[in-house]
This record gives C-alpha cells, sequence and structure tokens, in this order.
C-alpha cells in the first residue's frame, strides 16, 4: 500500500485545498521558488458529482472538469522546475464529494479517467459503505485514501474505521466538515492519539479554521499531545484572500504559513 502520511516525526504535510485556476499555481510555485519546506507541501483540488456532469461551484472552490486538467499539468510543469532545481516537488491530492455515496466508486472512477490518478484522494462523505472503499482502493493502489471524518469519540469512531479493514490510509479529523470552524486541539489530539494506538499503520491528519495567526499555536498543541505521532494539517480559507466576489489562493499567506511551521 502506499505509504500513509504517519511515520516519520510530527508535521510531516500542510495540505493547501481549494485551487481553482493555473494562475494561482504558477503564482505559488513562483513565491516559493527557492523554499523547500521540512515537510511534504500537498496542493489539493476539489470535485463533485456535479464536476462529472460539466457543472462548475467557484464559491466553494470546485472548478470545472477540463480545469482539473489544466491544473494537473501546471502542477506537473512547476514540478520539473522544482527538480531541476534541487528542491522537493509538491505533492497533489482530489477531495471528492458526492452525496449518491453508494455510486462511490463508479464516479471516482470516472473522475480519475476523466482528469488524473492524484497522490491522494480525500474521500468528503460521511462514513462511505465499506463496500465502496474498497473498490476504491483496489481500483487505486498507489493512491493514499483520505476519509474526512467529524469529531467524535473514539468508541463511536473505531468500530467505523475497523469495518473499512485497512483501505483508509490517513483520517483527516475536521468538526465543521470543511467549514473553516476552530479546531479543538485538545480533543482532536486525544481522538487522534486513541487511534493510532488502535491502528498503528493509518495516518492522521487535522483541519478546522487553520489561519497565519493561529497555525504555529495549533501545531505546538498538537505536538504537545500527541507526542510523537506524526500527522498532517490541512488549509483552505486561512490561505485564501478575496478579490471582487471571488477568494484565490494568497501565496504570501502560504509563505507566512510555511515560515512559522518551519521553525
Amino acid at each position: 500500500p502506499p505509504t500513509p502520511i504517519h511515520p516519520k516525526n510530527m508535521l510531516q504535510a500542510l495540505s493547501l485545498t481549494g485551487f481553482t485556476t493555473e494562475d494561482e499555481v504558477i503564482a505559488l510555485y513562483r513565491t516559493l521558488e527557492t523554499i523547500d519546506p521540512p515537510f511534504d507541501l500537498i496542493l489539493a483540488v476539489q470535485a463533485k458529482f456535479q464536476t462529472l456532469r460539466g457543472r462548475e461551484d467557484l464559491s466553494k472552490n470546485y472548478p470545472r472538469l477540463e480545469v482539473l486538467k489544466q491544473l494537473k499539468r501546471a502542477i506537473e510543469e512547476q514540478n520539473a522546475k522544482r527538480s531541476q532545481a534541487g528542491n522537493r516537488p509538491f505533492k497533489v491530492s482530489l477531495h471528492y464529494y458526492t452525496s449518491s455515496a453508494n455510486e462511490l466508486a463508479q464516479q471516482i472512477r470516472e473522475l480519475i479517467r476523466f482528469t488524473f490518478e492524484p497522490d491522494y484522494l480525500q474521500i468528503n462523505v460521511k462514513w462511505p459503505p465499506a463496500e465502496q472503499v474498497a473498490q476504491i482502493a483496489s481500483d487505486l493502489p498507489n493512491v493514499n485514501l483520505i476519509l474526512q471524518v467529524r469529531q467524535v469519540t473514539a468508541g463511536s469512531v473505531i468500530p467505523k474505521v475497523k469495518a473499512y479493514g485497512g483501505a483508509v490510509h490517513t483520517l483527516l479529523f475536521d468538526k465543521s466538515g470543511g467549514r473553516g470552524k476552530p479546531l479543538d486541539v485538545e480533543k482532536s489530539a486525544r481522538l487522534g492519539s486513541a487511534l493510532v494506538d488502535a491502528f498503528p499503520d493509518t495516518g492522521l491528519s487535522f483541519a478546522g479554521g487553520l489561519k497565519p495567526e493561529n497555525i504555529r499555536g495549533i501545531r505546538d498543541g498538537i505536538d504537545e499531545k500527541l507526542g510523537r505521532h506524526s500527522y498532517s494539517l490541512c488549509m483552505e480559507s486561512g490561505i485564501r484572500t478575496k478579490r471582487g466576489d471571488r477568494s484565490f489562493v494568497d501565496p504570501e499567506k502560504v509563505m507566512e504559513i510555511l515560515s512559522k511551521l518551519s521553525t
């Protein structure tokens, strides 16, 4: 199976979510041209069932299907330049949502066929059917599968995770389900620690209201609560700046975040 976001020390990866244009991608790479973070940087794009039918929802950062291909191509071109310069390339993730969980595997198969196979696939569906997740894992053996879960008790989460039989590689804890509500560090880390004890080969990721102003404090708090367990962080609203009626990934905010996380 692919390596989960787990076996290194402490903060292992930072995921930046919500790219909708090639310009956003290129601007970020230019800003970070000489920066090589001490953890993996993951660029995430979002899709849902309506994406497969040619629709977009830029108010929630869901671009059209053809734009996803353009974003992947831009990332590959910029990664080639980073590699030539001796810097580590960035990874790419697809975040997927559907209200038709019983058709999840088929929809993912269709999405990958028309776009690309990512390094990570995040499933933003509340406890999708185990057989659907198993099929996705079988279809995409080299992709790290991330499951978004809300903050609940370890007693209720552990049996549900067991049902996936190791098909899920990383658990993302997001109390608000992508709505940017503040992360409860103590509760999240306590739940994460219990799950690492139960599933030592499963990675952990945390999201919820992360921004430049609080990112270092949240990282330090998770480090303290988790001990030596590694984890990743996922951000969306905290890296964006409003321009007119839309918001865009702001490379200066990303630079500020990286500076605070690199010390």
